[in-house]
């Protein structure tokens, strides 16, 4: 029996219907990042607290990370394989056991219809009820900092995916061939942002973000003794942690 676009779309509605459905989409958080350690950097703390309050979290790692070394004699396989375990490493201090590995080259990312086509894809697949990644806007982070070109991409690209490709279903149809549906996410969160208007108490799981950013151990100049020294002295000191934000609620 042939089944139709009618057919998949009246079951998603039904589907939707149901009171555990919705309970539990709410419950799905996807942290899109344009390398690996970003995600750690940008939510550590926040996805920490996110698993532990039992969201379904998703990390999805979109270039390979292959030119982030400054050693010139390495092989690309081996900076590859070093920077996917090193983010596998990571997120096992956070509690992120779901992660995707795209695959696009490091620093060579453009607005181009695959890379879209490949975000709606997995958006559609994952269905979260939010979606963190970088925010595309700034080049110059508060003045200090130089936003990676992969990382105002990686940003520009899920929000074009957003609204209004996973939405409409005649973007990407051929999607719907394989059960995968349209969908609305309903909050976005942009870290490396110079408009904050959201920020998260990430106190009781800074060290949980210590550790992960400790084990990209290639990316980072220092050492494991420093971090775990800075850890304890910040919470012994009963300082105040947190991750800041640009949320836009796009779904009530």
């Amino acid at each position: 029996m042939r089944t139709g676009l009618e057919d998949i779309l009246g079951e998603q509605t039904a589907e939707e219907l149901n009171p555990n459905t919705i309970q539990e989409r709410k419950k799905r958080a996807l942290v899109i990042a344009a390398h690996p350690d970003d995600a750690d950097l940008g939510v550590g703390g926040t996805m920490a607290q996110l698993v532990l309050d039992q969201w379904k979290v998703r990390y999805l790692i979109v270039t390979d990370g292959a030119k982030g070394t400054t050693d010139i004699n390495k092989t690309y396989d081996q900076i590859v394989s070093t920077r996917q375990q090193e983010q596998i490493n990571a997120a096992s201090y956070t509690g992120v056991t779901d992660i995707k590995f795209l695959g696009f080259p490091d620093g060579e990312l453009d607005s181009s219809k695959n890379l879209r086509k490949t975000l709606v894809k997995e958006i559609r697949q994952f269905q979260p009820f939010r979606v963190y990644t970088h925010d595309p806007e700034p080049i110059i982070i508060n003045n200090q900092v130089i936003n990676h070109p992969d990382h105002r991409i990686t940003g520009l690209e899920t929000i074009n995916a957003i609204y209004p490709s996973i939405r409409d279903p005649k973007y990407f149809p051929e999607h719907f061939h394989e059960g995968i549906l349209p969908h609305k996410v309903k909050e976005l969160i942009l870290w490396g942002t110079n408009n904050v208007n959201y920020e998260i108490d990430i106190t009781s799981t800074i060290k949980d973000k210590l550790l992960a950013l400790m084990a990209h151990e290639s990316q980072f100049d220092f050492t494991s003794k420093k971090l775990s020294q800075i850890a304890k002295e910040w919470t012994e000191n009963n300082e105040k942690f947190t991750e800041a934000f640009r949320r836009i609620v796009i779904f009530e």
